[in-house]
């Protein structure tokens, strides 16, 4: 959850399709979301997902920013 001090457009959201256990997505991600931080001056926040069509609905809804996606389901959301 976001901080009253965080605006929500002050704040990159990114998520991945859930080939893997949650803990462990969170811990690969976790240099990426340090580099995105450093390089944009927002926020990243790491939103995992219960599976692949939640990454597609966040991102229609407009919830995800940013997602790591395999080939079906990058043809779903597009």
């Amino acid at each position: 959850m976001l901080g009253a001090a965080a605006s929500y457009a002050d704040v990159l959201r990114v998520s991945a399709i859930p080939d893997e256990a949650p803990t462990e997505l969170q811990r690969k991600f976790k240099p990426l979301g340090e580099y995105l931080e450093k390089e944009t001056g927002l926020k990243v926040q790491f939103t995992p997902v219960s599976d692949y069509a939640a990454v597609v609905e966040g991102l229609a809804a407009k919830k995800i920013d940013l997602a790591w996606l395999g080939g079906f389901t990058f043809v779903q959301a597009k």
